[in-house]
């Protein structure tokens, strides 16, 4: 039986403008020469770092991908713009609270593990912003473990900081990347607002993929 949730924060139970691929090469796309996969390149290249190294932060992993990119003119424009986009996180829809509601109705803990470039206590802020705080077992974000998901070091992490069994926990994503990586560790994996992501998602048994996120309160009690 499942007996606890490792879940994105952002896509899944959060959403924001800001801090997104997405929002970036909108902006920059008609601004460099450079292909998409050379810009994503650097993008991810800089972004990785803001999110695992503590002394190194968002706005200047931005100010690096934009000298890479040789359009340093374009670096404080886009920064006002994506501050402005970043304050306004919200919760991703009325599933989310429903689903939260009823896992921990269940008994069922749930861990929010996020790519983040800041700390964790910062990204709880949010959360009891927003009311969600109450509704989770707890928070960590990959500024302070230094690695990000899908990576095993990420993983082993929440395993071993709560004393989950991989074959009890199941992972909650919407990224290919993500949800393919811990389905790969070992974990059973369900994905959710994924249509619109990239990548080949068939690897998911169709009973776990989530047209609502509060399916996955009938689906998590269930014996495997």
């Amino acid at each position: 039986m499942t007996s606890a949730i490792i879940t994105d924060a952002f896509g899944v139970l959060v959403e924001s403008k800001g801090n997104t691929r997405k929002m970036f090469y909108e902006y920059v796309k008609d601004k460099t020469t450079k292909s998409k996969e050379e810009v994503m390149q650097i993008y991810n290249q800089y972004r990785a770092r803001s999110f695992t190294e503590k002394d190194y932060n968002y706005e200047e992993a931005i100010r690096d991908t934009f000298q890479g990119l040789s359009i340093e003119e374009y670096y404080n424009d886009f920064l006002t713009l994506n501050q402005v986009e970043q304050r306004k996180i919200e919760v991703k829809n009325e599933s989310v609270i429903k689903m939260l509601s009823g896992l921990k109705q269940k008994g069922v803990p749930v861990y929010v593990l996020t790519d983040f470039d800041a700390p964790t206590d910062y990204v709880k802020t949010i959360f009891s912003r927003l009311g969600l705080l109450e509704l989770i077992t707890d928070i960590v974000s990959s500024k302070d473990v230094g690695h990000m998901k899908p990576s095993p070091e990420m993983f082993d992490y929440m395993l071993s900081k709560y004393g989950l069994r991989k074959e009890d926990t199941a992972f909650l994503g919407h990224s290919y990347d993500e949800v393919r990586g811990a389905y790969e560790l070992g974990f059973k994996t369900f994905a959710c607002f994924y249509e619109h992501e990239e990548g080949d998602f068939s690897f998911v048994p169709d009973e776990q993929k989530l047209s609502e996120l509060e399916e996955l309160v009938g689906k998590i009690v269930k014996k495997d």
